[in-house]
C-alpha cells in the first residue's frame, strides 16, 4: 500500500470518528467535545487526586514529562477543579439513548 492510500484513509477514519462522536453529543443533550477533550479531563482528575507528574505521563503515554507539565499547565487546572466540584455533585444520571439507526428518526416513541 502507497503512502498517499494510508493517509486518505486515516483522515477518512478520523471524519467518521469526529461525526461518531458529534451525534453521540447531540443524542445526549450535551456539548460536543473530542477524545482529545476526554485526555484532558482525565489528566485533570488524576492531577487533584494527587497522582504525581510521573503517573499522569504513564496514563497519557507521554515520552517526555515535560510534556505532561506543560499539558497540565495549559489546562488552568484551578478553573476545572471547579467546575469538576461543581458538576460531580448530587446523584448521578443516566441518559437513556432511543434506540435506532444514527441520523435517522426511531419509530419507537
Amino acid at each position: 500500500m502507497t503512502t498517499k492510500f494510508l493517509t486518505f484513509w486515516l483522515i477518512l477514519v478520523i471524519q467518521v470518528l469526529f461525526h461518531f462522536m458529534r451525534k453521540l453529543c447531540e443524542k445526549a443533550g450535551v456539548k460536543y467535545f473530542t477524545y482529545h477533550s476526554i485526555r484532558h479531563l482525565t489528566a485533570t482528575v488524576l492531577y487533584h487526586k494527587g497522582y504525581s507528574l510521573s503517573h499522569i505521563q504513564a496514563v497519557l503515554r507521554h515520552k517526555n514529562p515535560n510534556t505532561t507539565r506543560r499539558y497540565l499547565r495549559t489546562l488552568g487546572l484551578e478553573q476545572v477543579r471547579i467546575v469538576l466540584e461543581e458538576g460531580l455533585k448530587g446523584p448521578a444520571e443516566v441518559i437513556q439513548f432511543k434506540k435506532g439507526t444514527p441520523g435517522k428518526a426511531s419509530s419507537e416513541g
